[in-house]
Formats: C-alpha cells, structure tokens, sequence
C-alpha cells in the first residue's frame, strides 16, 4: 500500500487529496479541522445514503470521506469486479465481508496522518468495519477515533430488515447469465414504489449491484452474524458507540452485547436515520467525535 503522508492541514494539498481519491475510488471532502471521518455504507447502499453530511453546520470542517463498496454503486467501469470477481460464478468470489475490509483499509492507510480518524458504519458496514479494527488491533496499528455503528448488523436478529431475505434467494441465481428475471429485481422494485423516500432511494442504488454478487454478500452477512463472529468482534472494540432510530427502536435482543457502549437515540428516524433526520443525527455524531466524555445516552 501507498505510504501515508503526513500533514496537519489537508486545504493545502488538493494534488495529494485527487491522487487519493483516484487510489481508492472514494469520495473526499477535505476539510480543514482536525477530524477525519471514514464512512461505511449498507447492504445495496452507495455514498449517496451519506449525502446529507455534506450540509452539516455541526461537521463543518471535518474530512468526509465516503467509498462505494465493491459493485455497489453507480460506475463508469468495473475494474473492482474485473479484477476481484468474476461474473456469474460467485464461487469465486467467496468472502465479500473481508474484502469491503480491505478497501476500509486502505483508505483508513491512506488518511491515517490526518488528524483523528473516525468510523461511522451504518447496517451491514458494521462488519466490514469491525473486521478492519481487529486488523488495526492486530497490526498494532492505533486507532484514536470513535467508531459509530448506525442501526449496525451484529447478531442473528439484525439480519431479518432484507439481507435474509435476499440471502435466501441464492438458488435462483445457480445459472444468472443476466437480465431482470430474478427475485432481487422484484425485491427492489417493491422498494422503488415504497412511500419511504430512504427505501425508494435503496430500491434504486440495488439496481447498480450484479445481483449474484449481492446475494453472495448477504448470505456472507448473514453467516458473520448467525455466527456470533460480528458479536465477538463488536466486544473487542473500546467503547463503541451505537445509534438506532426512534421508530425501529432499542434492540433489545443485543441488550448485553450493547452494555458497554455508548448507546444514542435519533428522533423521528428508523433504519436510516441519515436520511429520516439528518438534522438529528449529525448534531450527535459530532458531539460523539468532539468528546471524550460519553454522549447522551437513553435511560
């Protein structure tokens, strides 16, 4: 990988920014404080669930940095899948969690040297997330920052939102050479009709996905969880921080895993509270990453 380099000021090196930027196929927005946040989204997701950011008074001054995981997203070209996967033989393509992970890394290798980073996962990149710290841990790599799991995938209940559901639809994709005859194309239509405008906006970021491939991705999902791997992993963390929505409500099947952590209600918001309440999410994140002191948490 790339050697880090060290600045304390990112405004001043744009040409350093566009080469990342290029490495990783992320999205940057440099700022011009001393945090850098890492975002990783959903199962179907794409850097436009994190649109809202971007007018955040509260985050005024951060370095956002957003990445679509592989075929996730919109693309002029496929070089990821030309040269991770192949086509119509998800066989060989065994482990989607660990490789969203490896981009996590690079990019976290990448910004490292500017000022604190921070991780903010929402959903299934929780797992991706969880794995690149034990990986961080182990390397004896520090991380200073917080990491914030938003409505994040740990246990065996959390599966039962879709990535279940899609995950089941893996023998219909034995022979896929392509097209709309599918189940996952029914699925995300039925998204795209949905009177939520955060299911609308996912029914249409699944359309980028390959659909073997996405299926693949939840059944791995799926099994990190089902597993207690996600768990273990999520106890390894030091005080983790961990946001659910108003109206999905307290997880109460993760009751003790949560015990340690910082838990935060967002009003008015269910299973994406970045695009439910922005106006109440971002105010907390940013209270999250300013403090050493734990946010507020519900009674």
């Amino acid at each position: 990988m790339p050697a880090t380099t060290p600045f304390t000021h990112p405004s001043r090196y744009p040409t350093y920014w566009r080469e990342v930027q290029e490495r990783v196929r992320a999205d940057i927005h440099p700022g011009t404080g001393t945090h850098t946040i890492l975002f990783a989204h959903g199962l179907g997701g794409s850097t436009e669930f994190w649109e809202s950011v971007d007018s955040s008074r509260d985050l005024r001054g951060a370095t956002l940095v957003r990445l679509n995981f592989l075929d996730h997203g919109p693309s002029e070209d496929e070089r990821d899948l030309d040269r991770l996967w192949a086509k119509g033989d998800p066989a060989r393509y065994p482990n989607p969690m660990e490789a969203f992970a490896d981009q996590l890394e690079e990019v976290f290798r990448e910004v490292q040297g500017n000022g604190t980073v921070h991780i903010v996962s929402h959903s299934m990149g929780t797992v991706p997330a969880l794995i690149l710290l034990s990986r961080l841990r182990r390397d004896g790599i520090p991380f200073n920052g917080r990491f914030i799991s938003i409505e994040g995938n740990l246990t065996e209940a959390d599966c039962g939102l879709a990535s279940r559901k899609i995950a089941a639809m893996a023998p219909s994709f034995a022979d896929y050479e392509g097209g709309d005859d599918h189940p996952l194309y029914t699925f995300h239509e039925r998204l795209g009709t949905s009177r939520h405008r955060a299911e609308r906006l996912w029914g249409m970021n699944m359309r980028f996905c390959w659909p073997p491939f996405l299926v693949r991705a939840a059944e791995d999902l799926v099994q990190w969880c089902d597993s207690g791997r996600a768990a273990a992993l999520w106890e390894e963390v030091d005080n983790p921080v961990y946001f659910y929505g108003e109206l999905t409500g307290f997880p109460e099947h993760n009751r003790r895993l949560l015990a340690a952590a910082t838990v935060v209600e967002v009003p008015g918001s269910g299973h994406f509270p970045m695009i439910d309440s922005p106006h109440s999410l971002w105010p907390e994140v940013a209270r999250t990453i300013n403090s050493t002191r734990r946010p507020r948490s519900p009674a």
